[in-house]
Parts: structure tokens; C-alpha cells; sequence
């Protein structure tokens, strides 16, 4: 028996902020799931966030989590 998992994100930039620099990814399916909290109105913090959205999204998962663990460490390190 496998599990369904439903899930919803959603940022706001809060009443400080003009812009939001937040991103959410969702991979539901594959069990994953990532916030990347922007860099508080830092320049480019948006595309901080959303270069580690990007490179989670395109991410073919291993089979066992401690691969899939150690494939996603390997990616944030490769963006950052």
C-alpha cells in the first residue's frame, strides 16, 4: 500500500518587503518538499531561492532515502 499525499505552499513577502524572495517547491509524488526562505530584501535573494527550487525540481530521485538524502545535499551544495 502506498501513500497520496496532498499538499499546498504559498508565500508572502510579509509587510516589511515590496517583493517576495520566498520559493516553494512541491514534488508531492516523490516526497519532497522545500522552502527556500529569501534573503530578508538581500540583492538577488529571489534568485537564490529559486535557483535551489530549480535544481530540486529537475532532480531524478534515487530509490532508497539515503541516496535520495545525499542527492539532494550534493545539489544544494552544487548550487550554492
Amino acid at each position: 500500500m502506498s501513500l497520496i499525499w496532498n499538499s499546498a505552499g504559498d508565500t508572502h513577502p510579509g509587510k516589511r518587503r515590496s517583493s517576495n524572495q520566498d520559493t516553494v517547491l512541491e514534488r508531492a509524488q516523490d516526497g519532497l518538499w522545500m522552502v527556500a526562505d529569501g534573503m530578508g530584501g538581500h540583492h538577488a535573494g529571489e534568485f537564490a531561492s529559486a535557483s535551489i527550487a530549480s535544481g530540486l525540481r529537475n532532480l531524478a530521485l534515487c530509490e532508497h532515502l539515503s541516496d535520495c538524502v545525499d542527492q539532494v545535499d550534493d545539489t544544494l551544495i552544487r548550487i550554492n
